[in-house]
């Protein structure tokens, strides 16, 4: 509670033990946090990375579905009568 009354932020480290029998007690603590940060970064960046992929996709479909739209294109050198492929 003291940390939010002081506005304390983010710098805090809250830990739980007995420091008479456990003197490491913050320094864990401190390190479980460390460890922590650096797992949420790296899910944070995966999650980044699969907003990209997903929104290329995205794009991807669309100019699918505008192509597919379309009519389909006269081939010019096409002879009359014998369909659309050239010999």
């Amino acid at each position: 509670m003291d940390a939010i009354v002081w506005r304390l932020g983010r710098h805090v480290v809250i830990a739980c033990g007995d420091t008479l029998r456990d003197p490491q007690v913050a320094e864990r603590a401190v390190k479980a946090r460390a460890g922590l940060r650096a797992e949420r970064d790296q899910l944070l960046s995966r999650v980044a990375v699969i907003e990209g992929v997903r929104g290329a996709l995205d794009l991807v479909d669309r100019a699918t579905v505008e192509l597919l739209a379309r009519p389909p294109r006269q081939n010019p050198r096409a002879r009359p009568g014998t369909g659309n492929s050239p010999r």
